[in-house]
C-alpha cells in the first residue's frame, strides 16, 4: 500500500464540549453585581 492509502487506525476525537456563553445583552441579575442598577430599574 502507498503511504497516502494507509488506513487510519486512530480513533476519531470526541467533539469539544461547547462552552455556555453568557449573553452580553442579558447580564446576570445577581444582587449587588452592578451598583446603581437597582436605581435605574426603580425610576
Amino acid at each position: 500500500m502507498a503511504k497516502g492509502q494507509q488506513k487510519k487506525s486512530r480513533e476519531n476525537r470526541k467533539p469539544k464540549k461547547e462552552k455556555v456563553k453568557t449573553n452580553a445583552s442579558n447580564p446576570s441579575l445577581k444582587p449587588g453585581a452592578i451598583k446603581g442598577l437597582e436605581n435605574m430599574k426603580n425610576s
